[in-house]
């Protein structure tokens, strides 16, 4: 393990998935070169507490994180928005981002326990081969899972108060996890490790762009995991509002609708429109599209293949979530102007 030099012409890009992590991982480094460093934060963290609505925690999370650059004088940063747990689906989200421009990037630790976490790795790692980016160093950085290996380390010692108080900002984020305390922790361990002559340290690890095929099978594997992960949230809080007697067609007229279309026929697709009849029929479904349309055709209901010379509708409801922003461009590019997904729709039911 050796010191990481930072440099005076050096450019720094900290990745963040969520607003918190680029100052529990990274806070000595934005302490110690604020002038230096950019911050892009890539989900809104709207699931950073269970105590709180999804929507109102955008806000609460977006103004902490802003207060955090203020106090840190980092002056470029930005937050992409994605939706918090589903990074994995937005794998190309800065590819039209030039890294070139930077000299060291760094994300979170690709075998973090968190989802997002190894998402965010994953996307600057493909962006930067994408890009034939060789040059810019990238660096994962650790939070609540410990890098397994520790190739550099950077002395925060002197600034390690700043940090404290830049992870402090973020209080929406302690009544799960004292997460000032986690990151003493974590530094004082690291202090310890490399013999610095200090108390806390910061521990990175420079990561090769060379990609191998256990590491492409690794991450289909993750991607399977994260579809099934995103499935289960949406069943889970689709069935928590039926027992609160919340019906989705009641929802969905009062958003205006009451003629629409279904996108999808697999699992979801089929317990919505069995619900939406269960519901009196209420609303009424002109068809379902579905690529396969020879499955699941019936007398009741006209399963079609995707066309813009369908009859119109009020809205589109995609029932394949994981895949929503392909569906939703293509559907918009055959004249649908309403498109939304499912998943939006149980969400603020469940609110």
């Amino acid at each position: 393990m050796i010191e990481l030099n930072i440099h005076n012409n050096d450019r720094i890009l900290i990745i963040a998935p969520h607003p918190d992590d680029e100052c529990i991982g990274a806070g000595g480094i934005l302490a110690l070169y604020p002038t230096q460093c950019d911050v892009w934060v890539m989900t809104d963290g709207r699931y950073g507490s269970s105590n709180n609505i999804p929507h109102e925690m955008i806000k609460v999370r977006k103004k902490e994180f802003e207060l955090e650059m203020k106090l840190s004088g980092v002056k470029n940063y930005k937050m992409f928005n994605i939706e918090d747990g589903t990074l994995l689906n937005h794998i190309d989200i800065v590819q039209c981002e030039d890294l070139s421009k930077y000299t060291k990037i760094f994300v979170t630790n690709e075998l973090d326990e968190h989802a997002d976490h190894r998402a965010a790795f994953r996307l600057i790692k493909e962006t930067l081969i994408k890009q034939n980016n060789y040059t810019t160093q990238l660096y994962q950085y650790e939070i609540s899972t410990p890098l397994r290996c520790v190739t550099h380390y950077v002395n925060i010692t002197d600034v390690y108060k700043k940090k404290s108080e830049l992870i402090s900002v973020h209080k929406s984020q302690h009544k799960a996890l004292n997460y000032t305390r986690l990151a003493e922790s974590l530094n004082a361990y690291r202090g310890v490790i490399t013999g610095i002559d200090g108390l806390y340290a910061e521990g990175y690890l420079l990561t090769s762009l060379n990609v191998d095929k256990d590491q492409e099978n690794k991450y289909m594997y993750e991607e399977r995991n994260q579809k099934l992960l995103q499935f289960y949230r949406v069943y889970d809080m689709w069935l928590n509002s039926t027992l609160q007697n919340k019906k989705i067609s009641e929802y969905i007229l009062k958003m205006g609708y009451k003629n629409i279309a279904i996108y999808g026929y697999g699992s979801l697709g089929k317990r919505l429109y069995q619900c939406i009849k269960a519901d009196g029929n209420l609303i009424c479904v002109k068809y379902i599209m579905d690529k396969a349309a020879d499955k699941g055709l019936s007398n009741e209901i006209n399963i079609v293949c995707p066309s813009e010379n369908l009859e119109k509708v009020e809205i589109v409801i995609v029932t394949p979530i994981y895949y929503y922003k392909d569906i939703s461009e293509k559907l918009n590019n055959m004249g649908y102007e309403n498109v939304i997904s499912l998943e939006d729709i149980v969400c603020k039911m469940a609110e």
